[in-house]
């Protein structure tokens, strides 16, 4: 016997993210000294692609019907940090020089996250495992 005579299933597609945009306007583009100067997170925009279906069991016959529902295509599910220099990040197709312009650092390299205006960086470590007797 079933436990239940109709169920939801969903499955997650395809992820997106987006270069980094301002938040109040989506299409322009955010550099990591604005983020700093505003006091804003250095972030994009993540989409998923949703694939949601039900499928129904007949009490009479047994019988499953499965009932497919429109794929949900690059479905806004929030914002997430960028790290600078990273491949989703706006400077990576300039130069020194017009990073120079931008207002970053000519030998900046990146590697952190801006958020909330404070540059945040991630260190790993390493602790030494004493066995108790």
């Amino acid at each position: 016997m079933q436990l239940y005579m109709e169920t939801y299933q969903i499955e997650f597609g395809k992820i997106y993210i987006s270069k980094p945009v301002l938040y109040d306007y989506p299409n322009k583009p955010m550099y990591p000294a604005e983020a700093r100067l505003r006091k804003l997170t250095y972030g994009a925009n993540l989409y998923i692609d949703i694939h949601h279906k039900t499928v129904k069991i007949n009490s009479a016959t047994g019988e499953q019907e499965i009932i497919q529902h429109p794929t949900l295509d690059k479905y806004p599910c929030g914002r997430m940090p960028i790290m600078v220099g990273s491949k989703y990040c706006v400077l990576t197709e300039q130069n020194n020089m017009t990073k120079m312009d931008m207002g970053e650092g000519i030998y900046d390299y990146g590697g952190y996250f801006i958020v909330k205006g404070s540059e945040k960086i991630i260190i790993s470590q390493e602790k030494k495992c004493i066995p108790l007797r």
